[in-house]
């Protein structure tokens, strides 16, 4: 009887750790499918290439399009209401609207959703950034921009050209430019939304 007993305990430690190794493997085998080596990578709009043209629609159902950036540098971050990193990065990006208005730059939220989950969102948020609707079963602009997922960002020069775009991550590597920025002294002229 004492034998089975071990025996049976023996099969049960070796089925776990037969699991656990099977759990590792599959853990693995799905980071690797988001980043590994022989994924390719996030294709972006590249640096220095013209920002393409869009039209967006503020919450007030007023038309926007990349004119209305004309001679002003721009900072657009792309979230979506269900989005739980843009849920975390809204406050952070709401502390730096000072610090974009300095360096005369227009730091506005363009929402993927329809207008009234966005309103949604801005009221629970209490978002006081520009706010812009582009629905994305109907406005091409993730399409057009190359945005990989929320949140995502591109930054435009005066000229309209791409200054930096991604993901979130990369972020604080283009804000630190914001301090660094001799257009800092311009007047800053808010887009009204």
């Amino acid at each position: 009887m004492m034998n089975v007993l071990i025996v049976s305990s023996a099969f049960l430690w070796i089925g776990l750790l037969i699991n656990i190794l099977l759990t590792i493997a599959l853990a693995r085998r799905l980071l690797n499918l988001q980043t590994g080596p022989n994924q390719p990578p996030i294709e972006t709009l590249k640096v220095g290439e013209p920002a393409p043209e869009f039209s967006v629609e503020t919450l007030q159902g007023e038309k926007v399009t990349l004119a209305s950036f004309a001679k002003s540098a721009a900072a657009f971050v792309f979230i979506a209401p269900g989005c739980g990193p843009c849920r975390t990065e809204i406050p952070q990006l709401e502390q730096l609207k000072t610090q974009a208005q300095e360096a005369a730059i227009q730091l506005t939220l363009i929402s993927t959703a329809d207008a009234k989950s966005t309103q949604e969102l801005v009221d629970e948020l209490n978002i006081t950034l520009p706010v812009l609707v582009a629905p994305r079963e109907t406005n091409p602009i993730m399409v057009d921009y190359k945005v990989a997922g929320t949140p995502f960002y591109c930054a435009i020069t005066t000229d309209g050209i791409v200054q930096a775009t991604g993901l979130m991550g990369n972020w604080a590597k283009y804000v630190e430019t914001w301090s660094k920025s001799k257009k800092a002294k311009r007047i800053y002229e808010p887009l009204t939304v």
